[in-house]
C-alpha cells in the first residue's frame, strides 16, 4: 500500500509527538480525553473537536513504541473503558459549539475520537472478549456493526464528492483516513460476529456499491485495500481469519498462550482477564513472569464485562 507521507514528514511527525508527549500515554489519560462519561473522572470536559485532535496525538505517540510497550495501556483501557467508548460512539454527545461549522458537525458522526480509539484497540484480545461477552454491559456492542455501516452509507455521497473534488486543504486525506478506519473496523466486527450475521441484507446492498467503487478507485491505498477486503468478508465470513490482525486476536485463545506452545486441547482461560488460555498451570505460571516484555502480567487486567 502506498503512503501519503514522505520520510521527512514522518520524521518531523515523530519529533513533534515525542516533544509533545515525552512519555507513553496511559489508559487513564486516553479515558480522560474521551471525557467523564467514559472515564468517570471529574474536571473540565473537552469539546468533541479537541477530543479528536488530542486523541490523534495520543494514538500517534503510542504508535511510535514497539508492540510490547503499546499493548499494556491498550489492554488496560479495554478492560475498564471499552464499553463506555462503544456507547459514546453509538450515541455521541451533542456538539453545541457555534464556532464549529455545520458541515464539520455532520462529519463528526463518523469522524470522531471514539472511532479513532476503537480502531486503535481492535487488535487487542480484550476487544474480542468484550464483543463475545454475554454481560449486559456488553450488549450495546452488538449494535456497533450496523451503526458503523449505516453511518458510512449516510456520509458516502458527500465524502465521495469531496474526495473526487478536493479543496486543497486537509479535508481529502481526512475523508480517506476516516473511511479506511471505519471500513477496517467494520471488517473486524463482521468477522467477530460472523455466525450471527451482524448486517441486514438491506444494509449490505446499500454498502456494497461504495465498497466496489472505492476498492477499485483507490487500489493500492489503505482505503482501497480495506474496501476490497470487506467485499471478500461479505462473500466468505471466514476470509479475515487468514489476515494477520485477526490471527493475532485469536492465537492465544485457540492455542495455548505460552510462547512457542501450539497445544489446542484442554485449554483453560486465565481467571483474571479471560483473554488467553493455557494447556497447563506450568505454562501459565511461566508466561506470567516471562522476561523480555512478553510477560502476561503486563497485559492481564480484570474486565468490567
Amino acid at each position: 500500500m502506498t503512503s501519503s507521507y514522505t520520510d521527512s514528514q514522518k520524521a518531523a511527525q515523530k519529533a513533534f509527538l515525542f516533544r509533545t508527549c515525552p512519555n507513553i500515554i496511559t489508559a487513564e489519560e486516553f479515558a480522560t480525553v474521551l471525557g467523564k462519561w467514559v472515564s468517570g473522572f471529574g474536571g473540565k470536559e473537552m469539546d468533541e473537536v479537541n477530543k479528536m485532535n488530542q486523541m490523534s496525538i495520543y494514538i500517534g505517540r503510542n504508535g511510535q513504541e514497539p508492540a510490547e510497550r503499546q499493548d499494556p495501556p491498550w489492554s488496560q483501557f479495554c478492560a475498564s473503558y471499552l464499553p463506555k467508548t462503544v456507547e459514546m460512539f453509538i450515541d455521541p454527545p451533542p456538539i453545541n459549539n457555534p464556532a464549529i461549522p455545520p458541515g464539520i458537525v455532520e462529519d463528526m458522526i463518523l469522524h470522531n475520537a471514539y472511532l479513532s480509539m476503537l480502531v486503535a484497540v481492535q487488535h487487542v484480545p480484550y476487544f474480542l472478549h468484550y464483543f463475545r461477552s454475554t454481560s449486559p454491559i456488553a450488549e450495546p456492542g452488538k449494535k456497533l456493526p450496523s451503526v458503523i455501516a449505516e453511518r458510512i452509507i449516510s456520509m458516502a455521497p458527500k465524502w465521495d464528492e469531496r474526495m473526487l473534488n478536493p479543496k486543497g486543504d486537509f479535508s481529502e486525506p481526512q475523508y480517506h483516513e476516516t473511511l479506511a478506519d471505519a471500513v477496517q473496523l467494520l471488517g473486524t466486527l463482521c468477522t467477530i460476529f460472523r455466525k450471527s450475521k451482524p448486517l441486514s441484507s438491506d444494509i449490505k446492498s446499500k454498502l456494497l456499491p461504495w465498497m466496489k467503487k472505492w476498492g477499485t478507485r483507490y487500489r493500492g491505498t489503505l482505503l482501497g485495500t480495506v474496501c476490497t477486503r470487506l467485499q471478500s468478508i461479505f462473500r466468505d465470513p471466514e476470509f479475515k481469519l487468514d489476515v494477520k490482525g485477526m490471527r493475532n486476536i485469536l492465537k492465544n485463545w485457540d492455542n495455548c498462550a505460552y510462547p512457542g506452545c501450539r497445544a489446542t486441547a484442554d485449554l483453560k482461560a486465565c481467571a483474571r482477564c479471560r483473554t488467553v488460555r493455557y494447556c497447563s498451570p506450568e505454562h501459565q505460571k511461566e508466561h506470567w513472569k516471562k522476561e523480555g516484555g512478553a510477560a502476561h502480567k503486563l497485559v492481564c487486567f480484570k474486565t468490567i464485562y
